[in-house]
């Protein structure tokens, strides 16, 4: 096989791995280019199939659960990446009325989960956003 077959078919899995979240394509893609500078060096079929193998098997056994173990936590967007921020009251929380809180800069109607009075310059904690208004608990000074 010609070498440089086997570097785009390693660079097109590269790119096909950006698109998905597994590792699997990667662990091709080495295997293709390691296969690739084998040939260029002059090695024969059996021998670049040799190395795409170990190269797969390497990759995807050896550095592959390192990586993915790294990976597990999918980034939380919009409302979800405030849930157990802490934030600050600037407007009293009592049991019946809403206050405001200080939440990353900005300001947001808020609640208290458990009813309780949270008082003005008290640390909160986010424990869930509804609509406008978030729920918070009170967090120890």
């Amino acid at each position: 096989m010609l070498w440089y077959f086997w570097i785009v078919f390693g660079f097109v899995l590269g790119i096909l791995e950006m698109l998905t979240s597994g590792f699997f394509f990667l662990s091709v893609a080495v295997g293709a280019i390691l296969a690739g500078i084998v040939t260029l060096l002059g090695f024969s079929l059996p021998w670049q199939l040799l190395v795409l193998s170990v190269g797969i098997l390497v990759v995807f056994f050896g550095i592959r659960p390192f990586f993915k173990n790294r990976i597990t936590d999918p980034v939380k967007l919009g409302i979800e990446a405030l849930i157990g921020k802490e934030g600050r009251v600037i407007e009293r929380i009592s049991e019946m009325e809403a206050g405001q809180i200080k939440l990353l800069g900005q300001e947001w109607k808020a609640q208290s989960t458990n009813g309780q009075e949270i008082l003005e310059k008290m640390r909160v904690r986010v424990d869930r956003i509804e609509g406008a208004t978030a729920y918070v608990s009170k967090m120890e000074e």
